[in-house]
């Protein structure tokens, strides 16, 4: 899977990853459950909350330290930024995309 990166106002580019440490850490501090994520409607602290975390994983996977705590990063989180995001998460969620039939081989027809 290839990484995702999300502008902020500021510029600076940031990874996010919605994974399973994502997921607890969410569910956690939230004290939701999994399958609640798939109810959230409008709810902006709930949405900011989430991508703090996805940002905070995604530059832990890069080895970086996201510093910025989640008030101050909603600053930075433009429209764009939130539509961004949303797509990336969307993305993410979705899982693997099968192979299609012409990069599917048997083991025993491979050359």
């Amino acid at each position: 899977m290839n990484a995702d990166y999300l502008i902020l106002e500021d510029g600076r580019k940031v990874r996010v990853l919605f994974n399973m440490n994502a997921v607890e850490q969410f569910t956690r501090e939230s004290g939701m459950e999994i399958t609640d994520l798939t109810q959230i409607k409008a709810d902006v602290s709930v949405f900011r909350k989430l991508a703090h975390i996805c940002v905070q994983e995604g530059e832990a996977a890069d080895g970086r330290k996201f510093e910025l705590d989640e008030i101050s990063f909603g600053r930075l989180m433009t429209i764009p930024s939130m539509t961004q995001f949303s797509a990336i998460i969307a993305k993410q969620s979705a899982g693997v995309q099968k192979k299609s039939s012409s990069q599917r081989r048997r083991w025993w027809k491979r050359k």
